[in-house]
C-alpha cells in the first residue's frame, strides 16, 4: 500500500498546504496529515491559538480534504508523530511504500531515514504562515484571504483568527 504523510502546525492553513495534501492524495492510497493544535505564540508575531485552530479545522478545512485523507490532531510535535508512525510501521514489518511530503527543510528534518521512506519536497510559491500572520497583524484581510484555499469562507476564517487574538490580549 502507498501511504503519504503530511505534517505541520498549519498556523494558519493556506493554499499551498492544501496543494501539498492534494498531491499526496493523488499519489497514495492513504494520506495521514499530522496537525499541531498547539498555540503558535512568538514575540512580535500574530498569535494563533489552539482553540481557533481546532475550530477552523472542524468548520472550514476537514470538509475540503480528499476522501483518502485521514486527519490526526496532536498537541505534540507533528514531526514527532511522523517518526512514531514510521517506527510503528517498521515494527509491524509492513511492506508499505511511505512518502513524506513537505517544504524546504524536509531533507534536513528526516535525514538518515531515506532508506525507509521517500521524501517529496514541494516547492512553495512564496506563500507561508509567516506571511499570513503578518497580514493578520496588519489587519490586511484582502491579502490574507488571497492565500487561503479557494473553497473556504475566507471572511469567516479571518474573523475567527482575529477574535481569538482579542481574547488573549
Amino acid at each position: 500500500m502507498k501511504i503519504g504523510i503530511c505534517f505541520g502546525s498549519y498556523s494558519p492553513f493556506h493554499k499551498v498546504h492544501l496543494q501539498i495534501i492534494e498531491k499526496a492524495s493523488h499519489e497514495n492510497e492513504i494520506v495521514m496529515v499530522m496537525i499541531s493544535l498547539n498555540d503558535r505564540k512568538r514575540l512580535n508575531e500574530f498569535p494563533i491559538c489552539s482553540k481557533e485552530k481546532a475550530l477552523l479545522w472542524k468548520e472550514h478545512y476537514q470538509h475540503i480534504m480528499p476522501s483518502n485523507v485521514k486527519l490526526h490532531y496532536t498537541f505534540d510535535s507533528p514531526i514527532k508523530k511522523v517518526f512514531e508512525i514510521i517506527n510503528k510501521l517498521k515494527e509491524q514489518n509492513l511492506k508499505d511504500e511511505i512518502t513524506i511530503y513537505g517544504g524546504d527543510n524536509l531533507h534536513e528534518i528526516f535525514s538518515g531515514i531515506e532508506d525507509v521512506v521517500k521524501l517529496a519536497h514541494i516547492q512553495r510559491d512564496g506563500t507561508s504562515g509567516t506571511l499570513m500572520r503578518e497580514f493578520l497583524q496588519k489587519q490586511n484581510k484582502k491579502e490574507f484571504i488571497k492565500l487561503l484555499p479557494d473553497n473556504v469562507n475566507g471572511e469567516s476564517i479571518y474573523e475567527i483568527l482575529l477574535s481569538g487574538n482579542k481574547s488573549i490580549e
